[in-house]
């Protein structure tokens, strides 16, 4: 083995994801099946001395890429180089074919849009001004923004970040197939395997029981009530909408949806535990009930087994 193929590469995390999902379950697959998916990510002051100064600019692109570690998976990357994908049924593909978390380094890559850049850090910033023929400084103070504020996320709460660069459309979304006017050649538009398409076809009726309805309604961001008080989310009608995203998407491993006999699910979004119930024969989940996370158990779901593809 050669002195590069044993080489190790420390990194320290930039900060770490505060996120409306608490476990694996319910956690979407990937990126941007839930576009409400909130998420807030501060840099640490261990990375910089003042990470205000790191996010400049920052604001005038709309979409990041996130570099980020499974933490909360368990399970030790075995050397196997073929996985089964939730999509692929049981059958199996090459590691690097999927998107499975279970890989020789435990990195995901994650596209999220930026909401806002704020921050709660007074930073003084020099302005000159001309008196009588002499140059004074004055300082005025400005809050910088240190913590961004995503949406569209697909990690769990307390995921640590390695990295994040923005999104370049012009370099990261390969043109489809079109004439290039500069050019006057052909470019050919990006690829994908016939069972990603199968599967981004297929989608599951939710449906609300009038009980969870009823105890959706009880949520808010402004609720005086603290139990049902929203942290990420603003209303009852935008974690409906969450829910929906989520379980049409079917969260399930490939275990629980063809091989487990419980057709229950648990999972938490923001404040809300969430019990439903999978119906396979006719394509349907049902939400049965919506309580607070205050009153419900405590769920240690905490693995990524099967977040893949």
């Amino acid at each position: 083995m050669s002195q590069l193929q044993r080489e190790e590469y420390k990194f320290h995390p930039i900060g770490h994801i505060c996120s409306i999902y608490s476990a694996k379950n319910g956690t979407p697959r990937q990126a941007n099946i839930c576009p409400m998916s909130k998420a807030k990510l501060q840099i640490s002051k261990e990375c910089f001395g003042n990470p205000e100064h790191s996010l400049e600019g920052l604001s005038q692109f709309s979409h990041i890429w996130l570099l980020f570690v499974f933490h909360a998976n368990h399970h030790a990357h075995h050397g196997k180089a073929k996985v089964a994908p939730p999509r692929l049924k049981g059958r199996k593909t090459g590691v690097f074919a999927s998107r499975s978390p279970y890989r020789p380094n435990a990195l995901g890559l994650s596209l999220v849009k930026i909401d806002r850049i704020e921050g709660d850090r007074l930073s003084p910033s020099p302005v000159l001004s001309l008196y009588n023929c002499n140059t004074w400084v004055r300082i005025s103070f400005s809050i910088s923004g240190d913590t961004l504020y995503l949406s569209g996320g697909d990690m769990i709460d307390g995921t640590p970040i390695l990295d994040l660069k923005p999104y370049l459309p012009s370099y990261d979304c390969p043109i489809t197939e079109a004439e290039d006017n500069s050019s006057n050649t052909s470019k050919d538009s990006a690829g994908t395997p016939s069972w990603i398409k199968m599967a981004d076809e297929v989608k599951l009726t939710v449906r609300f029981t009038p009980t969870a309805q009823s105890q959706l309604t009880q949520f808010s961001h402004d609720s005086t009530d603290a139990q049902y008080q929203l942290e990420f989310m603003e209303s009852a009608e935008e974690l409906q909408l969450a829910l929906i995203k989520i379980l049409s998407a079917d969260p399930r491993s490939v275990y629980r949806s063809t091989k487990c006999s419980d057709r229950l699910y648990y999972f938490t979004v923001d404040k809300a535990h969430v019990t439903c119930w999978f119906d396979d024969d006719e394509h349907v989940v049902e939400v049965l009930k919506v309580n607070s996370t205050a009153s419900a158990p405590h769920l240690s779901y905490k693995t990524f087994s099967d977040m893949e593809n």
